[in-house]
């Protein structure tokens, strides 16, 4: 008897303004230690909890997400410009049936994950992996987000879903960083 195993897809969604190669090395580390066949990039238009006047345009994000990615066969960028995480992965989750999907972030995400829209359907319906970030971890693990998501993966109602925290090492580099250093352009 063959079972239907469904194939294992990371999402690292977010603004990826500008992507960088932190982005790259924990889509690596998510495929080897989770097991997953590709990590699909899905960069949004902007992030609602963030400054609008910040961003690059989203052509260009995506042109960057392209080098940076080069020719990689497990790493993918799906252009979908959608804000709202539970939302689209409602949306893929329906378009892919037999996809198991796995949200890929930093630890600082995860901190203001209370803040995005339908985070609580977000966190029960889905999988996550949390990769560290310098000096998050305590808050991290603190954080409300974090705390809903243990809840859910112990109760019997959503023992399928889980939270991964996974230690990875530090690297000195953010978008954030970039931006402040203003050493990106718009080539």
């Amino acid at each position: 008897m063959i079972l239907n195993k469904k194939i294992r897809i990371g999402i690292l969604g977010g603004s990826f303004n500008p992507p960088h190669q932190g982005h790259f090395y924990i889509s690596k580390i998510a495929i080897k230690k989770l097991k997953l066949k590709q990590v699909w990039w899905i960069p949004t238009l902007y992030n609602n909890l963030k400054d609008k006047n910040i961003y690059l345009e989203y052509d260009v994000r995506i042109k960057k997400c392209q080098k940076i990615i080069g020719n990689n066969l497990t790493i993918k960028i799906k252009n979908n410009k959608e804000i709202i995480s539970y939302k689209l992965l409602s949306q893929l989750k329906k378009q892919y049936k037999n996809y198991d999907f796995t949200w890929l972030m930093g630890e600082d995400s995860i901190i203001q994950m209370h803040k995005w829209q339908n985070y609580k359907k977000l966190i029960a319906e889905n999988k996550f992996a949390v990769f560290s970030r310098d000096n998050y971890n305590i808050i991290c693990r603190k954080s409300r987000s974090a705390i809903i998501a243990k809840k859910n993966s112990r109760s019997q109602k959503y023992s399928a879903n889980k939270i991964n925290f996974i230690t990875i090492k530090k690297m000195a580099i953010s978008s954030t960083l970039i931006r402040r250093q203003n050493i990106f352009s718009n080539s």
